[in-house]
Formats: C-alpha cells, structure tokens, sequence
C-alpha cells in the first residue's frame, strides 16, 4: 500500500530532528530521516504492527506508535485509515508525549 501522510506537526517533528542531529552529524541525520520514512512506509503496509496508546487526556484511542528501526529512542506515532496510515508525531521518547499529543492537531 504504502501509503503515509503526515500531519503538519509531524513535518515539523521530523524538521527539527533532522536539525538538532546535523548539529554533529548531518549524515547521520539523514540516516535517522531515511529510517523514519521506511518505518511509516512499513507501518502504512502493516498499520496493526504499531502498540495501541492509551493515553490520559488524548481524544481519539487510534493512536499507534512504533519506534524508527535502528533509532529506538524516536518513536513514531499514527493512526490507521482507511488508505493508508496519518503520522501525527514523530518524537524523541525522553519527550512530553501526553503533552504533545494532546497539542496535535492530526
């Protein structure tokens, strides 16, 4: 199927990781973007691999997250569609999940 689309503030998520590591490292900064759009192609063929979050405070009970393989400490955030798969977020896990999530437009 493959496919993803991502919501605004993923884009946003995915713009400053790609920032904030080619600060040191801009080629691993590009390793850790192409990994992460793999990932959400995996996930729109396999959308139920994802572990269902139950998060306090967050209006739909959709959401899956699934970390970037090879970079465990981002973790990808979606809900299934119909057609594919909506990336919400795309974040560091040592982040304010809850908070950011309940922020997410998607």
């Amino acid at each position: 199927m493959d496919n993803f689309f991502l919501s605004r503030e993923a884009l946003e998520d995915l713009d400053l990781v790609w920032i904030h590591i080619a600060r040191d490292n801009p080629e691993a900064a590009d390793r850790v973007l192409n990994a992460a759009y793999e990932t959400c192609k995996m996930l729109a063929d396999h959308p139920q691999l994802g572990r269902l979050r139950e998060l306090p405070g967050i209006v739909s009970k959709s959401i899956r997250s699934f970390v970037i393989t090879g970079y465990p400490n981002y973790v990808i955030f979606y809900r299934a569609l119909p057609d594919g798969i909506q990336i919400v977020r795309v974040l560091h896990g040592a982040r304010n999940i809850e908070g950011l999530l309940g922020n997410s437009q998607g």
